[in-house]
């Protein structure tokens, strides 16, 4: 699971959906956009974020920046 959202933070996305003047508590992609077991990239005021669902009952988030290629 992990592995795979790390490779997806270095493949990059020329078509990332754009969030921005978001404050705490806001909606960024409705739950149901988020397949379980599954990523949903996006980019929040600039940096690129995957959102993540490993189980149906829980939800993570990740900076996208690839750690190898920065």
């Amino acid at each position: 699971g992990l592995g795979a959202l790390g490779l997806a933070g270095c493949a990059g996305s020329p078509d990332v959906p754009e969030v921005t003047g978001t404050a705490a508590g806001d909606v960024l992609v409705p739950l149901a956009d988020v397949p379980v077991g599954g990523a949903y990239e996006l980019s929040l005021d600039g940096r690129r974020v995957l959102v993540s669902r490993p189980r149906e009952d829980e939800v993570v988030a990740f900076d996208a920046e690839c750690t190898h290629q920065g």
